[in-house]
C-alpha cells in the first residue's frame, strides 16, 4: 500500500492460489482499512483490480470507477472507496 497525500493505493495484492478462500486476503484488507482510518490525511483508497476480483473488493465497499483496461492482455478495472469526507 502506498500513501500519497489524501489517497492510498493498493498495488500487487494477491494471495497464493493454495491459500485462497481461507480469509487471509480479507483479513489483510480489513487491517489496511483500520490503519487508514487512523491516518487523518487519507480520505480515498483505490486499486487496479483484475476483472474477476471485482466481487471480492465490492464486499469491502469498493466500487468500479471508469472503464475496463488491459495490462498484458489481462482485464482490469479501477476500484475505489471513500474513507472519510475531506
Amino acid at each position: 500500500m502506498f500513501i500519497d497525500g489524501p489517497s492510498a493505493r493498493l498495488r500487487k495484492y494477491a494471495t497464493l492460489e493454495e491459500f485462497q478462500g481461507q480469509g487471509i486476503g480479507s483479513a489483510v484488507l480489513n487491517a489496511i482499512f483500520k490503519y487508514l482510518q487512523r491516518q487523518p490525511q487519507v480520505h480515498y483508497f483505490w486499486c487496479d483490480a483484475r476483472e474477476e476480483t471485482i466481487g471480492f473488493y465490492q464486499r469491502f465497499g469498493m466500487q468500479v470507477e471508469g472503464e475496463r483496461f488491459y495490462k498484458s492482455e489481462q482485464a482490469y478495472v479501477k476500484m475505489s472507496r471513500l474513507l472519510k469526507e475531506s
